[in-house]
Parts: structure tokens; sequence; C-alpha cells
């Protein structure tokens, strides 16, 4: 409250929602300016913000599992499916315009989040910190991840429980231990996957732009998901639509 950090005293009696509204966008960004100074050592890490984002339940989403890596028969089935999902999508992401620096040559199988929606959509959200130059090909990254899961949701199982049990029970995990609401989300009857990126709030303009310009070059080539949704995230957690 002494710290400089834009508290206002204004904020210490009751208010009704009507006036929280009004101010609520400061008390954030009050929360935002304390959270990283406070924990200076891990606040403005991606891991710090995967938390923020993965604690915040809504109506619209509800948070499933933290660092989802799917898992494969054998490394052969890995490298095999990672080729076809990547395999257009790599050539397609060098020599953009406007986005200078080397693009990745590959991606990892680990999802930093996934979700489900009100409407029964599996996201797969990808969470940066606002500080990080990978911002501009978090894009792609979410999409190499939603095809993964894609492959997943319309595989049909072979001896092992289907993507709809296992994704059912680890929110039914997540329920009883206090971390999302009880009878939350069900998948949607043909499960969808969905590209999202979540990144901190007040990254850096320039990075958002050449985001936007990876995802419109791969539309363009007919190699991008036009479904991507990327929002900002506070350190409270709340997701605030960008795109």
């Amino acid at each position: 409250m002494n710290g400089g950090y834009g508290f206002s005293e204004s904020w210490t009696p009751g208010m009704g929602v009507d006036e929280l509204r009004a101010v609520w966008r400061n008390v954030e960004n009050y929360v935002e300016a304390v959270i990283p100074d406070a924990t200076k050592e891990h606040a403005s890490r991606e891991g710090a913000v995967q938390a923020a984002a993965s604690v915040f339940s809504s109506r619209d989403r509800v948070m499933v599992d933290r660092e989802v890596a799917l898992h494969f028969k054998d490394i052969a089935t890995k490298k095999r499916i990672f080729a076809e999902i990547t395999g257009s999508i790599l050539p397609a992401i060098r020599g953009i315009s406007g986005v200078p620096g080397k693009p990745p040559s590959s991606f990892g199988g680990e999802c930093d989040l996934l979700a489900l929606d009100s409407t029964g959509r599996l996201l797969a959200v990808e969470v940066k910190p606002r500080g990080t130059g990978s911002i501009v090909w978090s894009g792609v990254q979410a999409t190499v991840y939603a095809r993964l899961l894609q492959m997943w949701l319309d595989a049909r199982p072979q001896g092992t429980d289907a993507p709809t049990t296992v994704i059912h029970g680890m929110l039914e995990q997540r329920s009883r231990l206090g971390l999302a609401p009880k009878g939350a989300r069900h998948l949607a009857e043909q499960p969808v996957a969905v590209p999202v990126v979540a990144i901190q709030r007040g990254a850096n303009l320039v990075y958002l732009d050449r985001m936007k310009k990876v995802q419109e070059a791969l539309l363009a080539k007919g190699r991008g998901d036009a479904a991507l949704e990327v929002y900002e995230v506070s350190m409270a957690g709340r997701l605030d639509r960008l795109i």
C-alpha cells in the first residue's frame, strides 16, 4: 500500500459492483505492478504467468491441466507425427516480411495449459511472459499443439481410455482439489482443439505486431488456423481478448 505502486485509499471502503467495475482496471494494474516487485526472482517468468492463467476459471472457460504432453508408442511414431504436422508449417514461417530474426526449426510437444470453454472446445494454450521475443512465434506453437491434440481427439482408442474419458477425469480431479468448479464443463460430442495464446499484460507492441504478421502469412499460405485466439493475461489471472 505504501510502495508507490498506485494503491488508492478510495479502495478501502466497501464498494458495490458498479463502483468496482469503474476502477477495476486500476486495481489490476496495481496488482500487476506489485507482484513482480514482491517476487523478483519468479514473477516475470513463464511459470508465474502460467500459474496465474491456470487458476482463473470463468463462465467462458475452465482450466484442465498444465504442462500437457501427449505420449507416443515409440520415438519413430512421434517423429513421424511431428513431421506430418510441422512439415508444411516450418517452411511457411521463413522470410516473412517485417519479421526479422531466425524462425524456429522445430517445436516441442508440451502444451502450457489445457482448457475447456463454454461451447465444449478444447483449448491448447501457449503462455508467454511479456518480455520474451518468442511471443512472435507463439501463435505457431499453439497451432502445432492444437493439431497434435486434434489428432488424439480424432484417433480411435486402442487399448486406452478415450480422450473424452481422460479429459473429464482430469477435470474431476481439479474439481476435487478445489481448482475448478464442480460439474464444470464437458467436451463437445465432436471435440475441436483450438489454438490459444495467453500473453502477460503489457507485452512489447513490436512483438505483438510481428506475431500478427506471422499468423497472417500462415493463413495466406493455407498453413495457419483461423480459429487462433490471443489473450492478454493479468497476474491476477484475468484473460482479455486481443485477437
